[in-house]
């Protein structure tokens, strides 16, 4: 039994050898296999994934000498500024400066190093390339600049509001030790700001906008490691670098064209929306159920101006017009094709939704032309792709967003590898830094079935296209609902109608100047720019959509004034950039006591630390008069913004009842809801301008019902005076401000009001840190802080009287 147990494990072991000497045998085969092979053609080695990449970022990569490569245009789009910033910047904005700095110089430099196999398309506005020509000049220079370069001991207090204002914009990707200084400054409010904390400010911001690489540089050369307490030395070193690299970007860019490693594509002069200003009736192929403007634009010669301006540009500074036309927001149509032939346009992308309905899916990666224009190629854009390559590059880096687009690109060789006449070409807009071109440059060169290239590269190898019989009128947001349709839209859309009428009248008037139709076409081919519709079409409470309005009427309004015609009314409210109302006709000032924001005597300041005294105390009211309107100001004695509303204040609502007509009970008795009073019979009012941190606005008066409002009014605050200018076009009031009777009070704001229309906040009996207290009522008391009464008139008095359970009533102001 013993010797057959042992001969069992004899036979067991030598088995397990048998087995183990089996596998090693395979092993020497495949390994002898490998060598072979390997003495041919050595497959490519794959990169091996870190931990914290998902198997599918790695791409399926198949060695296939006998097929064709997957051809990219890679198309480094500039990243054009935010529509919502201020329309209204002195000179030239800031993004001239700013993305000189942060994207073409690091762009260019970049590039320069890269191998000649690896190429790129640049996205080059026109005004752009002007910006930098009159920046380098020193012809033009934009108010974040001017502001920074002055001292910080001699910044105004309006300066100083600026700054905190608007250098809060900054790129995503910032060094992070600036940014934590920067997140304490954002942090900190307005009035606690030391001049350091400025000074800092101001370096952080210019720092934010140079390439990451050159803001670590800074950060640990230069600065030694501090992120605070700069001194105006260093801030100007840093400017002084900032205008070193804005002069080296043309030179850099055209050095890089001329060696053919790059192909710029260039823009109209102003970024338009080429097929509304063709004809903005063509709007109506794609949007159907939107409402019109009333005036249909359509004026092609504008479209051809706007081209040739964007060219010539571009041949004044590289020396030849572009091959390729970047088009706004990605907008065609059929009727465009005649002018982008005429000058000698070549090529073009299109969104492939747009050509989704003329080809079929598997041709989205191969270029076409339209039948009736045979020399323009056209490449559909692959907008996924592109999205997907943005976010993943800006949320996790270059290297996973590298290597994200070479598995994208495989999965599609893979997918149409049986097309053989002609490789795929995938064209993809890229808004990403020069560290993405370092991380795409070394990844592709591990593949090299991935081909950069250039439009006059691919078209001297592939010319074969497929017919379009026919492009749909679109744009990349599906439709033109985003310019127009929307009431402002269509109201701005009419205006910019009668404006180019106005043009063409004067000009075939005979007595045109050349010098004053230039000026005129100028400003008109300004007002054709997107930035101003799809402005009007939003709903954003962070946008003063009637500053913005009333910034494109005065254009409009100077259009008129160029040619030597008459504004028309429409146009004439004033803008609200102006102040200076000293030189305005006085038609009533009036006084107020300092110390009686206490209501009827009683009321006591909210308790939290916010609320300062002086806050609601009314100093003074006057109308003026100036030429186009009327100026109603009101001063109080303090002025402050912790909550940081958009006007410029966080406390006080200040209400003016204009009485027109003296007439007893014509108007309205009633003050506007919670407000608890009313005016006396003889000065019912007409009008009322109410005004708070976020809403300015006019009512009307309705006999037995709610008052209606009317329209947005302009307001402007003067903060060195405490002054809040409210302007009243003339043509709005009719008659003789002299005969009017005006009633100014302040009540206390509240932002968190259930009631969302007029957000009152009301008089307690009892003080809470957001309420006044002293009310003899729970509900009745009347909600005025202050309010300014006629000579002899006692504010305790008046008020008063609702404690004997009598209604106030409060006279006016008049000049008589």
């Amino acid at each position: 039994m013993k010797t057959f147990n042992k001969m069992r494990i004899i036979d067991f072991k030598m088995g397990k050898n048998l087995f183990l000497v089996g596998i090693l045998i395979v092993f020497f085969i495949i390994g002898i296999n490998s060598f072979v092979l390997s003495m041919g053609k050595r497959p490519k080695e794959v990169r091996p994934l870190k931990e914290e990449e998902s198997v599918s970022q790695t791409p399926d990569v198949e060695q296939d000498s006998e097929s064709v490569g997957l051809y990219l245009f890679l198309i480094l789009n500039q990243k054009c500024p935010d529509y919502f910033q201020d329309f209204s910047m002195e000179g030239i904005n800031p993004w001239v400066r700013l993305y000189s700095t942060r994207y073409l110089y690091p762009w260019a430099k970049e590039l320069e190093n890269c191998p000649q196999n690896f190429h790129c398309i640049l996205h080059l506005d026109s005004l752009l390339i002007k910006g930098i020509e009159e920046l380098v000049a020193g012809e033009k220079e934009d108010i974040y600049f001017t502001l920074s370069k002055k001292p910080v001991i001699d910044l105004t207090e309006e300066d100083k509001d600026f700054i905190f204002k608007y250098f809060f914009y900054i790129p995503i990707q910032v060094n992070a030790d600036f940014y934590s200084r920067y997140k304490e400054l954002k942090s900190l409010p307005r009035h606690r700001y030391t001049n350091q904390d400025f000074l800092d400010l101001e370096v952080l911001f210019a720092l934010s906008w140079l390439d990451p690489q050159l803001q670590k540089e800074y950060f640990s050369r230069y600065f030694k490691g501090k992120n605070r307490s700069f001194t105006e030395k260093e801030k100007m070193n840093v400017f002084e670098k900032q205008m070193e690299l804005v002069r080296q970007v043309i030179p850099l860019l055209k050095a890089l064209q001329d060696k053919k490693q790059i192909e710029i594509m260039c823009t109209p002069y102003h970024e338009i929306i080429l097929p509304l200003i063709h004809d903005s009736n063509l709007a109506r192929v794609s949007d159907t159920e939107i409402k019109f403007p009333t005036e249909n634009f359509s004026y092609p010669e504008d479209v051809q101006s706007q081209l040739a301006k964007g060219l010539i540009t571009y041949e004044t500074f590289f020396g030849s017009y572009p091959m390729g036309l970047w088009l706004p927001e990605g907008a065609i149509a059929e009727e465009l094709f005649v002018f982008f032939s005429s000058f000698g346009i070549k090529w073009i992308f299109v969104e492939e939704d747009i050509l989704r309905e003329s080809l079929e899916e598997e041709n989205l990666y191969h270029s076409c032309f339209f039948e009736k224009e045979k020399d323009i190629t056209i490449f559909p854009l692959h907008r996924g792709i592109s999205r997907k390559i943005n976010n993943i590059y800006f949320l996790q880096g270059a290297e996973k967003a590298s290597r994200k687009l070479v598995s994208e690109l495989f999965r599609i060789r893979k997918k149409f590898k049986k097309f053989q006449r002609q490789p795929e070409i995938v064209t993809l807009n890229l808004e990403v830094d020069s560290d993405f071109i370092f991380k795409l440059d070394e990844v592709f060169s591990e593949y090299p079935e991935l081909v950069t290239t250039t439009y006059p590269k691919w078209f001297a190898n592939y010319p074969y296209s497929r017919q379009l019989d026919n492009i749909k009128c679109d744009s990349e947001k599906g439709g033109f609902s985003a310019w127009i349709g929307k009431e402002r839209q269509n109201r701005a859309w009419n205006n910019l109608v009668y404006a180019r009428e106005a043009i063409g009248k004067y000009k075939n008037s005979g007595e045109a100047r050349i010098k004053r139709l230039d000026a005129a076409f100028e400003k008109i081919y300004t007002a054709q720019e997107a930035k101003w519709f799809f402005c009007f079409g939003q709903d954003n409470e962070k946008i003063d959509l009637d500053k913005v309005e009333q910034e494109y009427n005065d254009l409009l309004a100077d259009i008129y004034k160029d040619i030597r015609y008459k504004v028309p009314n429409y146009l004439l409210v004033p803008s609200t950039d102006t102040v200076n109302v000293v030189d305005a006709d006085i038609i009533l000032k009036v006084h107020d006591p300092l110390g009686d924001d206490n209501g009827s005597g009683d009321y006591i300041y909210p308790l939290n630390d916010v609320f300062v005294p002086g806050i609601f105390d009314l100093e003074e009211f006057s109308v003026r008069k100036k030429e186009k309107y009327f100026v109603l100001s009101i001063k109080l004695n303090k002025l402050d913004n912790p909550w940081q509303l958009p006007l410029g204040m966080s406390f006080p609502i200040v209400d003016i009842y204009i009485d027109l007509n003296n007439i007893p009970r014509a108007g309205s008795t009633f003050l506007l809801p919670q407000r608890n009073a009313y005016t006396m019979p003889k000065d019912a009012w007409e009008y009322c301008v109410t005004i708070n941190g976020e809403t300015q606005e006019i009512y009307k008066a309705v006999i037995n019902s709610d008052p209606v409002k009317v329209a947005d009014v302009k307001v402007k605050i003067n903060f060195e005076e405490n002054i809040i200018n409210a302007y009243i076009p003339k043509n709005f009031l009719r008659g003789n401000p002299k005969n009017w009777g005006f009633i100014p009070l302040v009540l206390n704001y509240d932002n968190e009001s259930p009631d969302k229309r007029w957000k009152v906040s009301k008089v307690k009996k009892e003080v809470t840190q957001w309420n006044f207290g002293g009310g003899f009522y729970e509900e009745k008391n009347p909600n005025i802080i202050d309010v300014i009464l006629p000579q002899g008139k006692k504010q305790k008095k008046i008020l008063g009287v609702y404690k004997k359970k009598q209604a106030v009533q409060i006279p006016a102001l008049r000049c008589n």
